[in-house]
């Protein structure tokens, strides 16, 4: 939710989704589609379409109003998980891009780290039982929403009809006895599919992600297996500066270009903060094919 999803309207996504759906980051067409985007945005400031507080990117209050049924338009990316009322959700479209190159994130399963023992630990197999014992299903479940059985309370899970666990864990709950770890989802997402009995709110993408999917519009890779590509440290380092010198110009021109507007002058000196090298297409040796 943001100014900063608004980008993604005009194909001026991170850099991760550009770069995973093409193989080739052209940061000259990024920076273009971003002029657009802010262009666009103050027309809308101008003539009083957009909230003022949304460049303050003041996120509490911008949720307090959507709460309060106080919405035009905005982006988020679940409503039932974000807690908007029935009336806010009821006029929501789900927006599907058109012939401007736009595309949605495609998720693939892959493992990662979320567990560690340091070199120091003078206590392996006692911490490996601990990660063991909290890795146990019933555990799992136990640890994030409650102890089973405890419905009545406001917290936990239970076994529903068809053998699956469901949490009753609904918030209501003044004390919590229960830390609330997230070690829920260590476990293949099949397992996890045939154990747990999903909330609403956890499957919703699920049908707009089917919808984009029909429609010719999700990535054709995926940015995670970027994450295995085959760079040198060397290559991560630079990288890593130009995106982050580009994110950080654009985070700290966007309140001045939509409230402004954006000339030859400010745009120029916009630039001017974009190092040179990004300019061209930047290649990074990663084959997905």
């Amino acid at each position: 939710m943001g100014l900063k999803h608004f980008k993604a309207f005009f194909n001026a996504y991170y850099f991760k989704r550009l770069l995973a759906n093409t193989l080739v980051l052209n940061v000259e067409n990024l920076l273009i589609s971003f002029r657009n985007c802010m262009e666009w945005l103050n027309t809308c400031y101008n003539e009083q379409l957009l909230d003022p507080e949304m460049i303050s990117r003041d996120q509490n209050t911008v949720e307090s109003k959507f709460k309060e049924g106080n919405v035009g338009f905005f982006t988020a990316w679940r409503l039932k998980a974000m807690g908007f009322d029935d009336g806010v959700a009821a006029t929501c479209t789900l927006y599907t891009p058109g012939d401007e190159g736009a595309c949605e994130y495609r998720y693939i399963e892959m493992a990662t780290p979320g567990a560690f023992l340091t070199a120091t630990n003078a206590y392996v197999p006692q911490s490996l039982r601990l990660l063991d014992a909290m890795l146990e299903t019933e555990m799992m479940y136990s640890l994030y929403y409650g102890e089973e059985g405890t419905g009545d309370q406001g917290t936990g899970w239970g076994y529903d009809e068809d053998g699956k666990i469901n949490t009753t864990d609904n918030g209501t709950a003044d004390i919590l006895n229960y830390p609330g770890c997230n070690t829920l989802f260590f476990g293949p997402g099949k397992y996890i599919d045939s154990v747990f009995k999903w909330p609403v709110h956890r499957i919703e993408k699920t049908e707009y992600g089917q919808k984009y999917e029909d429609a010719g519009i999700m990535q054709k890779y995926s940015n995670d297996y970027l994450d295995l590509a085959p760079l040198t440290a060397e290559q991560l380092q630079a990288n890593a500066l130009v995106e982050t010198d580009i994110e950080n110009a654009m985070k700290e021109n966007m309140a001045t270009f939509i409230s402004e507007g954006v000339t030859d002058d400010s745009w120029n000196f916009f630039c001017s903060f974009i190092p040179e090298r990004s300019i061209l297409e930047i290649w990074v040796p990663v084959m997905l094919e």
